[in-house]
């Protein structure tokens, strides 16, 4: 006789959250990787667009300045991959150590999902913004100076 798995609602959501932590991460890399070749690319290639007399060359500026802080923020969120895991594991040593194993096994079941730290998902949100904010400045910059 096989023996059915009975699936809890805890397996669910630990799987589902799971899941999402690739894609994620993907996503991420692909935001970092567009705001390194883009700054690359407007810095390195700055004397072929600028004109002569540029209007809102503040607008570049701050198009630089984000994609570099996008860049930054996106690396910072990224360390949230391999430290979330970290972190949990350390927690849950440090609360069977103290604590003993059954406050453990409490503390896995009232827990049933590692989140990351809030200081990564400041990053996260502040590398997508600032990357939102460079297409925007540069895309003005380019139109004002078009005419």
């Amino acid at each position: 006789m096989t023996e059915q798995k009975k699936v809890t609602l805890e397996y669910v959501e630990r799987r589902l959250i799971a899941e999402h932590r690739e894609p994620f991460h993907n996503w991420l890399r692909q935001i970092i990787t567009l705001a390194s070749g883009a700054l690359t690319l407007l810095v390195g290639l700055q004397s072929h667009y600028i004109p002569q007399h540029p209007k809102g060359l503040w607008l570049l500026r701050l198009c630089w300045g984000c994609l570099a802080g996008s860049v930054l923020s996106g690396v910072f969120s990224l360390r949230s991959e391999w430290q979330t895991p970290l972190s949990g594991a350390m927690k849950l040593r440090s609360i069977r150590t103290t604590l003993g194993e059954d406050a453990a096994m409490d503390y896995v079941l009232a827990n049933p999902s590692i989140v990351p730290d809030r200081k990564f998902a400041i990053a996260t949100r502040a590398t997508f913004y600032l990357f939102c904010i460079a297409v925007v400045s540069v895309a003005i910059f380019a139109v004002w100076n078009l005419g």
